[in-house]
């Protein structure tokens, strides 16, 4: 009798939504027609993808190996209907500002192509595993021309801006981290409620020399943040988990900005981004729990926050970052010089699916996307 074959384990990252369907084009419900975090569209391609669980999987590159000191990284690129070469994707990445730019921040130091489909990438810094580097959006390709079929997405805003009718009037998805709208879906048999990765991080930044938060840094403790994901944000939320990536960069670029300007005119305020339901809780919080009385609140729109981040003009900003970045060096250059960073909680966003759906698999930041054939 021949040895059985051991069984192949299931995706934990494809959406359990029953018998699955025929390709065909979703509903996608949401409240912000610019919110194109919820689905992956579009035909570029990084060379790897990012699980549900943040393993790398196979993208615009099929392999990759490293060499012994960990630092160069060897990509085989799939064939693809474009028929790019290792040759072509160093060009482009040399003449194209964003993925220029991503490399830079990145670290680095070049890109060589060894033959027709393996390209070598070398970095300052080494990494035991493929850098998440590779999943940036500004590194991806296009793989295809023709006109895309099977699944595909179509994005609506309800009339009523309320997501429960979008349910009633036939979505296919919705990405929603208001628990009330989870327990409506959970009451309905036609969908099922999935939890997506933890994808964001809320930090407190203080700029250097602020002293209005002492009782709060110094009482930064797995309770106090669990007790703020419990008591203070109104979504899916826990304590801010250990290990942070802030506290293990090994390696950031000089910064491609000028130095930002001087903090002149400081604010007695906590500042949040307008629109961030989770960051306006916390930043409440947080100002209760200040020395000074006196501390208040106040928001500032997406567009300006950076700027108001890097003169650190404020008494602290509380900010969303990515639970997994992939440029990390890009996100603490728009922060305050030798900021303090206390971390606060993690969130997720809830998949509200309907059954029968065609496969679609997870990615690390809860984007859904169409599940590849093998």
């Amino acid at each position: 009798m021949p040895p059985t074959e051991p069984a192949i384990p299931p995706d934990p990252c494809v959406l359990p939504t029953g018998e699955p369907g025929e390709p065909r084009e979703l509903l996608v419900a949401t409240l912000h027609p610019q919110d194109s975090s919820i689905v992956a569209t579009g035909r570029r391609k990084p060379l790897i993808r990012l699980d549900c669980t943040g393993a790398a999987r196979a993208g615009a590159a099929e392999s990759w190996t490293p060499d012994s000191s960990h630092r160069t990284w060897t990509f085989v690129l799939a064939p693809s209907a474009t028929a790019i070469t290792a040759g072509s994707v160093a060009a482009e990445w040399r003449s194209r500002p964003e993925a220029a730019t991503t490399l830079r921040q990145a670290g680095a130091t070049s890109v060589v192509p060894l033959d027709h489909r393996r390209l070598v990438v070398t970095l300052h810094w080494h990494a035991d595993s493929v850098p998440p580097l590779f999943a940036h959006p500004g590194l991806a390709l296009v793989t295809d021309s023709l006109p895309e079929t099977g699944t595909a997405f179509v994005m609506r805003r309800p009339a009523s801006g309320d997501l429960r009718d979008a349910l009633e009037s036939g979505a296919d998805i919705i990405r929603s981290g208001d628990p009330a709208l989870a327990q409506y879906a959970r009451s309905r048999d036609e969908f099922i409620v999935y939890p997506l990765p933890w994808s964001r991080t809320y930090l407190l930044l203080i700029p250097a020399e602020r002293e209005v938060f002492g009782t709060l840094v110094s009482g930064d403790t797995a309770s106090f943040r669990a007790a703020l994901a419990r008591d203070a944000v109104p979504t899916d939320a826990r304590g801010a988990e250990p290990p942070y990536w802030w506290d293990a960069l090994p390696y950031c670029p000089p910064a491609d900005e000028s130095p930002p300007p001087p903090a002149s005119g400081v604010t007695n305020a906590v500042v949040f981004t307008q629109g961030d339901p989770v960051a306006r809780a916390l930043a409440e919080r947080v100002a209760a729990l200040s020395d000074d009385p006196a501390t208040a609140t106040a928001s500032l729109p997406e567009r300006a926050m950076a700027g108001a981040l890097r003169a650190g003009s404020a008494r602290a900003y509380v900010v969303a970052v990515s639970h997994t970045p992939l440029l990390p060096c890009g996100e603490i250059a728009m922060w305050p010089p030798d900021a303090a960073v206390v971390p606060l909680v993690d969130t997720r966003m809830t998949a509200i699916v309907r059954r029968g759906v065609p496969p679609l698999t997870v990615d690390f930041d809860g984007r859904l996307r169409p599940l590849e054939a093998p």
